[in-house]
């Protein structure tokens, strides 16, 4: 992962390896914080919100992301052809972003409130993973492209660690 340069950005300067392979992956980064943050919050969201032994509710909530990022994934092929991976990429972000905020602003024993916007709003990790990827392919040579998808890979270990980490 060196810092050769391999594309040419909008005004025709050089774009270095590493700046490519570090957006490329970021989707994997956000989704792997995500898992690691959910898992330390959980335990103070069964004090706070009385879910202590509702095993379901919990199990929702730590899940939602999962289960909308299936769904997300499954429809960006579609929603690709459409509309395109550049602004499919966009679109996600800014959702991604919305869907965070509304996720904090949770109101208390809002357990459904918080499923259903981290299945809708965070769905989007589907699609964020799969186009930052294929996107950033387009721009390395093809011998470095498995590269890409190793890297967002650990950057969700590492980011899972990261949070959990953190949480302590």
């Amino acid at each position: 992962m060196g810092t050769s340069t391999h594309a040419s950005g909008a005004s025709g300067k050089k774009i270095s390896s590493a700046f490519i392979y570090f957006f490329g992956s970021f989707g994997g980064i956000l989704f792997g914080y995500d898992i690691g943050v959910m898992t330390g919050a959980l335990p103070f969201l069964q004090t706070d919100w009385d879910l202590a032994g509702n095993a379901a509710i919990i199990g929702w909530i730590t899940s939602a992301v999962m289960f909308g990022a299936i769904f997300g994934g499954a429809m960006a092929g579609q929603l690709s052809d459409r509309l395109g991976r550049r602004k499919m990429i966009l679109i996600s972000s800014l959702i991604f972003v919305v869907g965070s905020v509304l996720s904090g602003l949770a109101p208390d024993h809002g357990a459904t409130y918080l499923i259903v916007v981290r299945m809708l709003g965070l769905a989007i990790f589907g699609i964020i993973c799969l186009f930052g990827v294929l996107f950033v392919t387009k721009c390395v040579p093809e011998t470095r492209g498995h590269t890409l998808e190793e890297i967002e890979q650990q950057g969700i270990r590492h980011a899972e660690n990261a949070a959990t980490v953190s949480e302590h």
